[in-house]
């Protein structure tokens, strides 16, 4: 996993302590973009507009292939937001997940969709995954599934609460938390939510029996 892909989005409020707390990304995402631009793809394909800044570097350094983002979150419409926004005109195509972020993109800054090829595509399971027929099996215990992340924006520490919660009533619940850690800020006031985090609250709760972490998964179907 390269440890330079970082994002940066905006936020509804406090924009400029979020933007002082993640200035230290734009280094690693420059050393991202010397790496894309070494490894001389044919299409760069970014899986999140948090991502953008990303293009802007690139075209900054003459990078001349095709770009294309996918939006994956809304984007406020304020001052941060609207400036953000403009950071579309670097790429050449944008995946949008849902008509939310669409409906969004066009308040915030309609000449986004305007300018650039732009096309909604719903995030799905693959097509393979329906054609299985699944068998019926009567079960005393079902899964709960966290598949993400692991950091502060994500919380999957927060599935921990339901998981204590549910054990108090005696539901037939099991916890899993899968996934790699995300970056961690060098300055930050709150909690990093990570491995270590996660395993001590399991333990602090009493969740052995009913949480469990995994950790990253390379096959999370």
């Amino acid at each position: 996993i390269n440890k330079n892909i970082v994002s940066i989005v905006p936020l509804e409020k406090n924009n400029l302590k979020n933007f002082f707390v993640l200035s230290i990304r734009l280094l690693k995402l420059i050393n991202l973009s010397n790496q894309i631009i070494d490894n001389s793809a044919d299409i760069l394909h970014l899986n999140y507009n948090g991502l953008l800044p990303l293009c802007f570097l690139l075209r900054k350094k003459g990078y001349k292939k095709k770009i294309i983002v996918h939006t994956r979150t809304i984007i406020p419409n304020n001052f941060f937001g609207r400036q953000f926004s403009k950071l579309y005109q670097y790429v050449d195509g944008n995946i949008i997940i849902s008509k939310a972020e669409k409906k969004q993109i066009i308040k915030v800054n309609k000449s986004v969709l305007e300018n650039k090829p732009n096309k909604i595509i719903n995030n799905s399971a693959p097509a393979t995954l329906f054609k299985k027929i699944p068998a019926i099996v009567k079960k005393t215990k079902f899964r709960v599934i966290f598949l993400g992340t692991i950091d502060f924006v994500r919380a999957p520490d927060r599935i921990l609460n339901v998981a204590i919660h549910c054990k108090k009533i005696g539901l037939p619940l099991t916890f899993h938390i899968y996934g790699n850690e995300g970056y961690k800020p060098k300055i930050r006031k709150k909690k990093n939510v990570d491995y270590s985090f996660i395993k001590n609250k399991i333990d602090n709760l009493g969740l052995k029996k009913n949480g469990f972490f995994h950790g990253f998964s390379d096959n999370p179907e």
